[in-house]
């Protein structure tokens, strides 16, 4: 019997809710699917533009960005980072951390 597809939720934040035209993404992937086959998800639903804000020409993502996972933050300067893997009913979130005054 095939494994059933997981849910999770996306929060996205300015510029990226901008570019897809909402905030609140519910999404099915595969079991075992990691953070970083979601961020390639999001990038292959909603194009270039999107790309582009999130990561830098290397293919590493912007270091202005951070990312949780029902609240715990990923840290995305590790590598390994990525390679988390999702369960059911988690909670993501991506922001961009900028500060100013």
């Amino acid at each position: 019997m095939p494994k059933k597809e997981l849910k999770v939720i996306v929060r996205l934040y300015p510029p990226l809710n901008d570019i897809a035209g909402q905030d609140f993404l519910s999404l099915f992937i595969d079991p075992g699917a990691t953070i970083g086959d979601l961020l390639s998800n999001l990038v292959s639903r909603f194009g270039e533009k999107f790309k582009k804000c999130l990561y830098e020409k290397s293919e590493k993502i912007m270091p202005a960005w951070c990312i949780f996972i029902n609240e715990k933050i990923i840290a995305i300067k590790d590598p390994n980072s990525l390679q988390e893997h999702l369960s059911d009913g988690d909670k993501i979130s991506i922001i961009l951390n900028l500060a100013g005054g």
